[in-house]
């Protein structure tokens, strides 16, 4: 007789309901735990940037009406990156190998580097998934037994699984337990991200060139990254839209869309 395998992912972050909606489509059913207690219970920071790669990997994963929503959604950089010294004046021998020109990124990779807020989407994984991710689950401990993986749970609960995916982030209590040794290390970078709307006002204070694709400013120590975002469709219509996809979730307070402020 054929046995189905009881799969249990920690963590709603991209990755977890990434693997979860790529299962599903294979038909295979698994659970996602997440301490969030609900889809909005925190802020998720403002933008990732998907490039083909990645957007090949989402559409292999996602259903195609979805993977479009997604597409719809986001920011598309099709501008040149350029690099400047704190006078604005071009820095050319900075620039990596790898950085190719627009002509010949857009021809090697014409469908160029997505910009998505996050919270959007985490929202679009999770259509279809409402009744596979459990919200307020906040892994405490876990072992294995002869019956698979014993997953307890803060709030007293008890689940038995036979496959335990970790995808809860850089502070994974999975991983430590199964892999001490590989810890996360401090580079001793910090990253700052801000947004502002892209206004007249705005427009204003910035110098043109500024406005065209990605510019990297480097100063003494620092950097500065400034990128305008431009959006491919309304963003209520694209709200709408998986609106109408989303079942109704007791106590759901959908936002889908609502920090864009940009374009």
């Amino acid at each position: 007789m054929m046995t189905t395998l009881s799969i249990g992912i920690i963590g709603a972050g991209p990755g977890g309901l990434c693997l979860a909606q790529g299962l599903r489509r294979f038909g295979i059913h698994a659970t996602v735990f997440e301490r969030d207690t609900t889809p909005q219970a925190r802020e998720q920071g403002y933008r990732l940037r998907i490039d083909p790669t990645g957007q090949q990997a989402l559409a292999a994963c996602l259903p195609p009406a979805h993977f479009r929503l997604l597409c719809a959604g986001s920011a598309q950089n099709s501008g040149e990156s350029n690099l400047w010294d704190p006078q604005l004046a071009l820095l050319n021998a900075r620039r990596p190998e790898h950085w190719l020109p627009s002509s010949q990124r857009q021809a090697q990779e014409p469908s160029g580097d997505l910009g998505v807020h996050r919270q959007t989407l985490r929202e679009i994984l999770l259509a279809g998934l409402q009744d596979r991710v459990r919200f307020g689950y906040t892994l405490r401990e876990f072992a294995q037994t002869s019956q698979g993986v014993e997953l307890q749970f803060a709030n007293g609960g008890q689940v038995q699984v036979d496959v335990l995916i970790a995808a809860d982030g850089v502070n994974s209590l999975v991983r430590r337990r199964c892999l001490p040794e590989a810890g996360p290390e401090d580079s001793g970078a910090v990253t700052l991200y801000g947004k502002t709307p892209l206004d007249a006002a705005t427009r204003a204070q910035l110098a043109p060139e500024l406005l065209r694709g990605v510019s990297v400013v480097f100063a003494d120590g620092l950097s500065l990254v400034i990128e305008p975002m431009r959006f491919q469709a309304p963003h209520g219509a694209v709200g709408g839209r998986l609106r109408a996809r989303l079942p109704p979730h007791p106590g759901r307070r959908l936002s889908l869309l609502g920090l864009y402020r940009i374009g």
